[in-house]
């Protein structure tokens, strides 16, 4: 369903940043899916970023397209251990 778990894409600074994710739920059948994990945001320089995602997909003439995708760190809550216990994309 989703092609890349790691992406890299330039911050507000117009520095390279690492967005790499982990899932921790995947509900799925061939038209429709559900994906909950947690993701890590890393910068050149600063301490990375973690946060968890919800993600709803639908397949449309064989293409997946994202409806809902919602995320939040927490309060703070969400750490490298969090992300370490997920599971990493097959």
């Amino acid at each position: 369903m989703l092609k890349q778990h790691r992406k890299r894409s330039t911050n507000r600074y117009g520095s390279p940043s690492l967005i790499e994710l982990r899932f921790t739920e995947r509900i799925n059948n061939d038209s429709q899916a559900i994906d909950v994990g947690i993701y890590k945001t890393s910068y050149p320089n600063h301490p990375p970023y973690y946060g968890r995602f919800h993600v709803i997909l639908r397949k449309e003439n064989g293409v997946w397209k994202i409806l809902v995708d919602m995320d939040s760190s927490e309060d703070g809550t969400i750490g490298e251990a969090q992300f370490l216990a997920a599971k990493p994309m097959e």
